[in-house]
């Protein structure tokens, strides 16, 4: 049984769900010291405030996301295409926890070095 049906595509129609989330470990190997925002702990601090520690951190979905396949079979990042207004439609068929995260990077082209908030809307019924 499906969890979420993607019902309506508003935006260039990029989409990946070959790159895992972003991560402590990912930051460090780009060059990071100290903290930086990742997709992974923002998913873990959403589901601990919803009484789940220690969550392991699924394969995302990474909407918006443009994640090119060399002809070397090398994955790499382009730059978005999305603009403000673009939007996806899904429809819940279980019960879950939806968390959306707007990917924090900043180092390579995905958000242009420049990341932007996004917006979720939630309607019942």
């Amino acid at each position: 049984m499906p969890i979420l049906t993607f019902l309506d595509d508003a935006s260039p129609g990029k989409h990946d769900m070959l790159m895992a989330a972003c991560d402590p470990t990912r930051y460090r190997l780009l060059g990071v010291e100290g903290w930086h925002a990742s997709c992974q702990d923002n998913l873990q601090r959403v589901m601990a405030g919803f009484g789940h520690d220690g969550v392991e951190v699924p394969q995302p979905i990474n909407i918006f996301m443009d994640v090119p396949i060399g002809e070397d079979g090398i994955l790499d990042w382009a730059t978005g295409s999305t603009k403000p207004g673009d939007s996806i439609t899904f429809r819940t068929e279980l019960d879950c926890y939806v968390v959306l995260t707007a990917c924090a990077q900043d180092i390579l082209p995905i958000n242009d070095r420049n990341p932007t908030s996004l917006a979720m809307d939630v309607l019942d019924g």
